[in-house]
């Protein structure tokens, strides 16, 4: 039983965590080399891309494996929450800012996605 455990903790979280972030990394690259002209000058400021995915991820994971109501709505609004600065930091929306926004939101609803499918590993089928 304690085996069985840790196997799926450890393989809900390495899905989560480490597939996760080359999932959300080369989905978002693709989108941006594809769709977005715009490169935002100050995109080296401020806390990295992957950390803040990392942390979402794993906090997310856990919610999602550990059954807490209301997970689903959380992440909604944590992803809401992530995007709406970049809105007002854009204030004069062109169509090349528009798909910058929308290839950020791509990849945190991606992460999310991962992080909902890690913690469905961990939840035990019975």
């Amino acid at each position: 039983m304690e085996n069985t455990f840790w196997f799926l903790w450890s393989r809900g979280l390495f899905f989560s965590l480490v597939c996760g972030y080359f999932i959300t990394y080369f989905s978002i690259e693709l989108i941006r080399y594809k769709y977005v002209t715009y490169k935002d000058p100050n995109h080296k400021i401020g806390i990295p891309g992957w950390l803040i995915g990392f942390i979402e991820r794993a906090f997310f994971t856990i919610l999602v494996s550990c059954e807490v109501s209301g997970t689903a709505v959380a992440m909604l609004v944590w992803t809401a929450l992530k995007v709406t600065p970049k809105i007002t930091y854009f204030r004069c929306i062109t169509y090349e800012k528009e798909m910058a926004i929308f290839a950020s939101l791509l990849g945190s609803l991606i992460s999310m996605m991962c992080a909902l499918i890690g913690g469905l590993l961990i939840t035990p089928i019975f």
